[in-house]
C-alpha cells in the first residue's frame, strides 16, 4: 500500500521537472518544429544516431584508430548528404529536417542488424563516465573506473535499502527519462550527467546511512562499557 501523500509528492516532482524543460520545448518547437526538450536538430541527430558514422564510432571506440576513423567517416557521410540536399533543391530548415528523418528511417529498414547494434551500444554508453577511454592515461582510467564502480555499487545498495519504500520511484524518474531519450537520440548522451548523476549520488548516500547508524551504535556501546 503506498504511503500517504506519495502520489501527490510524485506528481509535484514530475510537474516541476516538466516545467524546467517546458521553456526549452517551446523554443525548440518555434525554431525547429519539434517538442524535443534537448535539441531542435532531432531529425538530423536521429539520422546521425543510425548512420555509418556511429557504426564506425562504436567499432573503433577506445582504440587508437578512433579519432581518424571517425573523422573520415564524418567527412565522407556529410559531404554525400549535403550534395544530395543540394540536388533535391532543399534549402529550408523544415524541409531538411524532414529529409534527415527520412534518411534515418531508411537506414534502419535497410540494416536492422546495425540498428540493434547501435541501440545496444547506446544503452551501455549511457552509463559510461568517460566518452572515450583512449584519451586518458592508464592511471586515470583506473581511477575513474574505481570511483564510479564504487559509486554505482553504493547506489545499488541504497536502492536495496529503500526497496520497500515506493518513494524510490521519484529519484529514479529522471534516470529512466534520460535513458529513454538517449536511445533514439545519441546527442542527448551529452546531457546524461544532469539527468542521473545527482540521483545516483542520493541513492549512494542512502546506503551510507545504515553504516553511519551502526558506527554510532558501536561507539555508544563502547562508551557504556
Amino acid at each position: 500500500r503506498p504511503p500517504p501523500g506519495l502520489l501527490r509528492r510524485t506528481g509535484m516532482f514530475l510537474l516541476i521537472f516538466a516545467l524546467i524543460l517546458f521553456p526549452w520545448m517551446c523554443r525548440n518547437r518555434a525554431v525547429g518544429g519539434t517538442w524535443n526538450p534537448t535539441t531542435y536538430y532531432d531529425s538530423y541527430v536521429f539520422w546521425l544516431s543510425f548512420s555509418e558514422i556511429m557504426l564506425e564510432t562504436y567499432r573503433t571506440l577506445d582504440t587508437p584508430e578512433y579519432a581518424e576513423a571517425a573523422r573520415k567517416s564524418w567527412d565522407r557521410e556529410h559531404a554525400l548528404r549535403h550534395r544530395l540536399l543540394r540536388e533535391k533543391g532543399i534549402t529550408t530548415f523544415a524541409a531538411a529536417a524532414e529529409q534527415w528523418r527520412q534518411w534515418g528511417w531508411e537506414q534502419i529498414r535497410r540494416s536492422p542488424g546495425d540498428a540493434w547494434y547501435l541501440l545496444k551500444n547506446r544503452f551501455l554508453h549511457y552509463w559510461r563516465m568517460c566518452p572515450n577511454l583512449v584519451i586518458l592515461r592508464p592511471w586515470q582510467v583506473w581511477l575513474i573506473r574505481s570511483y564510479f564502480t564504487g559509486l554505482f555499487l553504493l547506489a545499488l545498495c541504497g536502492a536495496f535499502t529503500l526497496r520497500r519504500r515506493l518513494e524510490l520511484v521519484i529519484p529514479l524518474t529522471p534516470v529512466l527519462f534520460g535513458l529513454a531519450v538517449s536511445i533514439p537520440f545519441l546527442f542527448v548522451l551529452r546531457f546524461r550527467f544532469p539527468f542521473f548523476a545527482p540521483y545516483v549520488c542520493i541513492l549512494a548516500g542512502a546506503a551510507l546511512i545504515p553504516l553511519r547508524i551502526w558506527i554510532k551504535k558501536r561507539r555508544a556501546g563502547g562508551k557504556k562499557v
